[in-house]
C-alpha cells in the first residue's frame, strides 16, 4: 500500500504545479489581466527561447556513456 502512496504523491508532485499554472492562467485571462497579445508573446518567448536552452542545459548535464551503452 505504501508502494502506491509513494506513486500517487509522486504522480501529484509532478502534475500539480502543471495544472496550477493552467489554471492560474484561465483565472488571469478571465480577470482581464493578460490577453490574447500577452498569451502569444508568452509562448514565442517559451518556444523560441526557453525550450531550447532547457533542452541544450539538459543534453549538456547528460551523462553520454550511459546513453550510448
Amino acid at each position: 500500500m505504501s508502494g502506491l502512496l509513494a506513486t500517487l504523491a509522486h504522480t501529484l508532485e509532478t502534475t500539480l504545479p502543471v495544472f496550477a499554472m493552467v489554471f492560474i492562467g484561465i483565472g488571469l485571462r478571465r480577470i482581464g489581466w493578460i490577453d490574447q497579445n500577452f498569451v502569444s508573446t508568452a509562448s514565442a518567448l517559451v518556444f523560441k527561447a526557453t525550450l531550447p536552452t532547457l533542452v541544450f542545459l539538459s543534453i549538456i548535464r547528460a551523462d553520454l556513456t550511459t546513453a550510448f551503452n
